[in-house]
């Protein structure tokens, strides 16, 4: 059985791409797999994340140089401008009163092809927030301006890759541009967005969430193109990622995780798998237990599945997949298991900072 791997954020933009936010929750990613696996996005703890955090919110939302259309892209002057104003915004000041003032491009009314769906997405979220239409009432009002924040900055990012779309990665030296075909490209082009990620850590070196997201970026390439194929080399752009990532974020299981579920899903042997997963049972018990549940659940043994996860119970584990995917073995779910990924909220998908107090 051929596997297809589509990844569905938690705010589906269009058909053709997502948008990578969350607000106050996590955001959830599923991949729709023969592997029947979920991945939950998490906020993360690495206090190194903290202190990149600035510059990270930097790279997403500061004013973005303009970027000339070839000719024979027939960008119309009018969504030239629009295009400029719009990447041009420093989205923190745009939004700090609470009553953004973002362009709309009212005569860009033929932007190329392959934007058309992102700007009516972004049109679709923000014509009203940058009207001053918004809610009475509070919650309602943040989560529109959270959803207009993140469309501008996904559409401003899909501008970006469209008009750089020609351009080898490795020549790009500008950091906003390679963090904005970053975010472009994640769930469509995980192998260029990987690309993009590692070119940006060549110029900001000590950014950990960004080795974090290479490594995801080459997990989710790898997945859907080499799966049961071990000696793919694909598998190695995974390793030497997670190599770095692991690097910049020491103690993190859900680097553990990317790690062994990659060795589940590249290996046809469940028996070398398994052997495989064992060797990291010392240090991480919950994690190799839970992903041999897994594998047993794919092997038809829920019971054995079952078994496992009560094992890891019993250990006091506090992880609050496990009674979720017991009811869902129990049931007998496709999409039983997850693997946790943590990520902070400004890496590829930043909200809106709280207005400024009047």
């Amino acid at each position: 059985m051929n596997t297809k791997l589509s990844v569905v954020a938690a705010v589906v933009l269009v058909g053709v791409g997502v948008v990578y936010y969350v607000k106050s929750r996590p955001g959830h990613m599923t991949i729709s797999s023969e592997a029947d696996l979920q991945i939950i996005e998490q906020t993360a703890t690495n206090p190194k994340d903290k202190t990149s955090a600035p510059q990270i919110r930097n790279l997403q939302t500061a004013p973005r140089t303009p970027i000339v259309a070839k000719a024979e892209e027939q960008v119309s002057p009018a969504c030239t401008e629009f295009f400029n104003e719009l990447r041009g915004l420093s989205l923190d000041s745009a939004f700090k009163s609470g009553k953004p003032t973002l362009p709309l491009g009212q005569n860009c009314n033929n932007p190329p092809e392959a934007l058309k769906a992102f700007q009516e997405q972004y049109l679709k979220e923000c014509s009203h927030v940058a009207s001053g239409i918004l809610s009475k009432n509070a919650e309602e009002r943040t989560q529109q301006l959270g959803g207009c924040f993140g469309a501008a900055n996904f559409y401003r990012a899909t501008i970006t890759d469209y008009l750089s779309r020609d351009q080898e990665i490795k020549d790009i030296n500008d950091p906003k541009v390679l963090a904005d075909i970053l975010t472009a490209r994640l769930t469509n082009d995980p192998k260029t967005a990987a690309e993009a990620a590692e070119r940006l850590l060549e110029l900001e070196p000590n950014l950990p969430t960004v080795a974090k997201t290479a490594a995801f970026a080459r997990f989710l390439d790898a997945s859907s193109t080499a799966k049961g194929d071990s000696r793919n080399s694909a598998w190695n752009k995974v390793d030497d990622a997670l190599s770095v990532a692991k690097k910049n974020n020491p103690k993190d299981a859900s680097m553990v995780e990317m790690e062994l579920t990659s060795l589940v899903l590249r290996n046809a042997d469940p028996a070398i798998t398994r052997n495989q997963i064992e060797t990291y049972r010392e240090t991480y018990p919950d994690v190799v237990d839970y992903l041999l549940s897994w594998m047993d659940y794919r092997s038809n043994n829920k019971e054995a599945a079952i078994d496992r996860l009560k094992t890891i119970q019993s250990r006091g584990s506090k992880d609050p997949r496990i009674p979720q995917t017991i009811v869902k073995v129990q049931n007998g779910e496709k999409e039983a298991f997850s693997v946790a990924i943590t990520m902070p909220a400004d890496v590829l998908a930043p909200q809106p900072n709280p207005p400024a107090a009047e």
